[in-house]
């Protein structure tokens, strides 16, 4: 298991069990989205379709936790380093719990429905 760490202003090396990064552009061009699994084995999309779906709906309950991002995200894990300028990146912490963080000025509505839009269709393409 290899866990991916979320920083930003603010918020250093949050530990996380799963992430979709969902970059502004993605909202006209899902396929710039990343998934990252700590578990890379057969269920990891299934996974991040439940962290995509779950989010999505837990923010129009008003259940959401989005943390506000001053500033860039930084999504590690391993070697791999990718970095969230504009945008949201939707996570799962390693007690299970599901948050976002996205800075202040971003259509987080949209970014949400995005990536529950573009893992809905992955999966299925997958089944």
């Amino acid at each position: 298991m290899d866990p991916i760490y979320l920083s930003f202003p603010g918020i250093q090396n949050l530990e996380c069990l799963c992430a979709i990064l969902v970059p502004k552009q993605a909202i006209d061009e899902p396929g710039l989205m990343k998934m990252m699994s700590a578990d890379p084995g057969p269920n990891s999309k299934h996974e991040v379709f439940a962290l995509a779906q779950t989010a999505f709906f837990s923010f129009d309950d008003e259940e959401l936790n989005i943390l506000d991002a001053d500033g860039v995200i930084r999504v590690q894990q391993g070697d791999e380093s990718h970095r969230i300028e504009e945008g949201m990146v939707i996570y799962r912490l390693m007690d299970g719990s599901i948050h976002a963080a996205a800075q202040a000025n971003q259509p987080k509505r949209k970014l949400l429905d995005a990536a529950n839009r573009y893992c809905t269709r992955w999966i299925r393409l997958d089944i």
